[in-house]
């Protein structure tokens, strides 16, 4: 297995997320990728799983 750098986590309200941690609110996701908080459908909104892997 290759070795892979340490991805950045996300700051939301003075708290740092570890890259890959994810919460979700209503209809919506938020999974930190890298740094970055992308937004998502939640599960109960989605019906095609294969983007969010």
């Amino acid at each position: 297995m290759a070795e892979q750098k340490e991805k950045s986590g996300c700051l939301e309200n003075g708290i740092i997320y570890p890259h890959g941690s994810e919460y979700c609110m209503d209809v919506y996701c938020f999974k930190c990728v890298d740094g970055a908080w992308e937004t998502h459908p939640s599960i109960g909104a989605l019906t095609d799983l294969s983007e969010v892997l």
